[in-house]
């Protein structure tokens, strides 16, 4: 996996992370619009599409559409969102994308973003990437441009290395060291946020549970056809006896408990 294809409008954005790509080892290529797209695409035949764009001429959520209901892209994809984009879930569902990431991104997060769906040459494109985050000042100025303000390009490094060493654990603007509480505080966030997530996936089991607990099905094996055939001839001879409305409508709100449960298991 070695060619990457920059779809983006912003010219300086696509620049820093096509120059940042070709240096640890990718052939790399720029797509500035959504027109010509499939004949880029064809042309260059990349394995990893990165799109960033929020305008009426690019935009990730379109591209993303069109790579999986019209081109029928079979590469892998990362989109890149406005960190204050709107987004409907059913747009969600109807992209195709490996990875989402929101604004302020830089070429590092993109660059181990790109690893992360790569199977060979993983450990010495790192290795060329931490080379250049350690020894070039031009790369270290740009990349802190896109970034978070207050971070460094060692703390975005992370995102590749997985590790931070600990005199290089400082903020850009004071270049002061992270105090031990200020670093307690964060460790108990994240607990914290895992916690919540943990209850919350539990809460989510018990409201199913709760959904389908009444229901006379094995979730596992369903019903036969036959039985089903049966069930079918038994509802409809149910409703030729005019069941009255509060009937119809306790059926039909059993039916969307049920598909809200099994949306949920999904």
């Amino acid at each position: 996996m070695d060619r990457v294809l920059i779809v983006s409008e912003e010219v300086i954005f696509a620049s820093h992370v096509e120059k940042t790509l070709i240096e640890v080892g990718f052939d790399v290529a720029i797509q500035s619009s959504e027109a010509g797209l499939q004949q880029a695409i064809a042309n260059f035949t990349p394995h990893v599409l990165v799109v960033k764009g929020d305008s009426a001429k690019l935009s990730s959520l379109r591209v993303g559409q069109a790579l999986k209901e019209t081109i029928k892209y079979q590469g892998k994809v990362i989109l890149i969102l406005n960190k204050n984009q709107n987004i409907d879930p059913n747009d969600i569902n109807r992209v195709k994308m490996d990875y989402l990431l929101f604004e302020p991104v830089g070429a590092v997060k993109v660059v181990s973003h790109v690893l992360n769906l790569m199977t060979e040459n993983r450990e010495s494109i790192k290795n060329r990437l931490q080379k250049l985050a350690d020894h070039d000042p031009n790369f270290r100025k740009q990349e802190e441009n896109f970034i978070v303000s207050g971070k460094s390009v060692e703390q975005e490094m992370v995102h590749v290395t997985g590790k931070l060493k600990k005199d290089e654990l400082t903020h850009v603007k004071s270049k002061e060291a992270i105090d031990p509480e200020e670093m307690q505080h964060i460790k108990a966030d994240i607990e914290k946020e895992l916690a919540d997530n943990e209850a919350l996936h539990h809460s989510k089991i018990e409201a199913y549970d709760s959904l389908i607990g009444n229901i006379d099905i094995d979730l596992k094996k369903g019903h036969k056809k036959r039985q089903t055939n049966d069930k079918q001839k038994a509802l409809r001879k149910e409703l030729l006896v005019d069941p009255g409305q509060e009937k119809l409508d306790s059926l039909d709100n059993d039916r969307r408990k049920f598909a809200v449960a099994l949306v949920k298991k999904k």
